[in-house]
């Protein structure tokens, strides 16, 4: 059950963020702010979520979950009898951290939903949309403000200026603009999207551990900065399946300590204590997913609901054609998908020149908006290729689709650069255009952000 927390308490009825427990998976972490009187104040089995060891809470068993419920249909039934108050009924609910729900799906025994070995957090939602790694940026940023360092909005928008994204990245200039700064440091806080904020991260990185960590001031928010970017870089690396449960684990634990040591207990929000169980989720998994899809599926709904009038068979009406539009999607291809154009009287000289030898009726597509791990890379892009199985990297010259005899085939032209600086997750690339290889459209696999020297003679490539 993959969802954010406001989703799993409106399915399961936990009590959620705001709850004295917020945990729907531990049955003794409790929150420390919240109104009237902490639990862990007053029982000493309460564990504050401010503690960063997992080992500290007990964790439901599916067994002791369901009889947790069934504790919650009796309160119900003594209340509905009146040998229970209101005030007690609701007070329960508090001490157990689920609110009653009728026909709750954990009892009904034909679902059998085992929900303490089946939730997954959804990890986006912990780290980056009003999650820790975005809510922290702004209050670093404030902090190094406050304190009238070096460091500030406008030299990270300049350091930012100089990395290219590939074009089907989201713009982030208006991110930085003057009014976006103000009002980002007035309230502490970093106000973007989910998907700006991801094509940030490996930039903010490298920004606050080259630039900012030397200046050595600020050091230990600084610190919790680089320590939570990482998390979020690392948690980017899921997808390829290289990532272990205790490195991320130890990465977590890492930035949660250090964010303590900044900003106290009082900046502990639930989020943190969700963030513990995402390493034991992708040991059981052993993957973990976000909800970036349903959150870009929004849209669709928006565009099926916002215009229909008439309230009769509302809701069946849009189901019906929510349902068929994602049916035409899936007949689509996740990925190498593309969109064409033609090539104008020049262009079309210049592709019969690369392309020798075709038939006088052969005709010429340009191809644009490739669908890559990444996103979608355009001509002029810095994209990884796959040439008898090795992976070589270099920029995206021309897309283009060469059809003769009524047949199509794709290619793409790229000039292959050579390594110059290995590291891990920067390399540095040798730009040639001595190389150029014509390949097929399908040996493109992954578009990159990239930071050209003035001279174009090398250029610094993100390449996890």
């Amino acid at each position: 059950m993959l969802a954010d927390v406001p989703a799993i308490k409106e399915m399961l009825g936990c009590k959620g963020h705001s709850g004295h427990k917020p945990c729907c998976l531990c049955r003794n972490a409790t929150n420390h702010i919240i109104q009237g009187m902490p639990l862990h104040l007053a029982s000493p089995d309460a564990i504050p979520i401010t503690m960063f060891d997992l080992d500290l809470f007990y964790l439901y068993t599916d067994h002791d979950l369901r009889e947790t419920l069934r504790r919650r249909d009796n309160h119900h039934l003594a209340f509905e009898g009146g040998a229970m108050s209101k005030a007690e009924f609701e007070a329960r609910g508090q001490v157990l951290g689920w609110t009653w729900v009728r026909n709750n799906p954990i009892l009904v025994e034909k679902y059998r939903l085992r929900i303490a070995s089946s939730v997954m957090f959804d990890w986006a939602h912990v780290y980056v949309w009003d999650g820790l790694a975005d809510d922290e940026f702004g209050k670093c940023m404030k902090v190094v403000h406050s304190n009238r360092t070096s460091s500030s909005y406008a030299e990270f928008a300049e350091y930012v200026a100089k990395f290219t994204l590939p074009n089907s990245s989201p713009s982030i200039n208006r991110l930085f603009s003057e009014s976006a700064n103000k009002n980002n440091l007035r309230k502490g806080g970093f106000t973007c999207s989910g998907s700006e904020f991801l094509t940030l991260a490996p930039i903010a990185l490298r920004y606050f551990e080259r630039v900012v960590a030397p200046r050595n001031q600020c050091k230990k928010w600084v610190a919790s900065r680089i320590a939570v970017l990482q998390v979020v870089v690392l948690l980017l690396d899921l997808k390829a399946g290289t990532v272990s449960a205790d490195t991320l684990t130890t990465v977590i634990q890492n930035h949660l300590g250090l964010y303590k040591i900044s900003y106290v207990d009082s900046g502990v929000r639930p989020k943190h204590h969700f963030a513990l169980h995402l390493g034991p989720m992708l040991r059981r998994f052993p993957f973990l997913l976000s909800t970036f899809v349903h959150e870009r599926k929004h849209r669709v709904l928006k565009k099926y609901t916002q215009d229909r009038r008439s309230l009769q068979s509302w809701d069946l009406g849009a189901i019906e054609e929510i349902t068929c539009h994602q049916l035409w999607e899936l007949g689509k291809p996740l990925l190498h998908k593309f969109s064409t154009s033609k090539p104008r009287p020049k262009m079309l000289d210049v592709l019969r020149e690369v392309f020798p030898g075709m038939q006088h009726d052969a005709s010429f597509s340009l191809v644009n908006d490739i669908k890559v791990h990444g996103g979608a890379t355009n001509a002029g892009d810095v994209v990884t290729c796959n040439i008898d199985n090795c992976m070589v990297l270099g920029e995206l010259l021309l897309g283009v689709v060469v059809t003769e005899r009524g047949s199509d085939t794709n290619y793409a032209l790229v000039s292959l650069w050579e390594p110059l600086v290995e590291h891990p997750c920067w390399p540095t690339f040798a730009v040639s255009g001595n190389r150029v290889a014509k390949l097929q459209l399908a040996s493109v696999s992954c578009v990159h952000v990239y930071s050209m020297s003035l001279d174009r003679k090398t250029c610094l490539v993100y390449d996890p």
